[in-house]
């Protein structure tokens, strides 16, 4: 599974808006990408290179298949 989190950020690296740019076709993962977002905020501020034209979204890709695990 893979989806693509778009997020909108605040001066500070609050999140002021979060949504799903690339879904995985399964909501319940999309949702938990978008939970792991709103739980990680106030988030770094991003670099320049690694902004959008807007300059201030980025966006986050999550794949399962990267967790690892046991």
């Amino acid at each position: 599974l893979s989806a693509k989190v778009t997020v909108k950020l605040a001066d500070d690296g609050s999140v002021e808006e979060a949504w799903i740019s690339e879904g995985s076709g399964n909501e319940a993962y999309d949702a938990s990408c978008l939970a792991a977002v709103h739980a990680a905020s106030p988030l770094p501020l991003i670099p320049e290179p690694y902004r959008d034209s807007s300059g201030d979204r980025i966006g986050i890709m999550f794949n399962a298949a990267q967790l690892g695990g046991p």
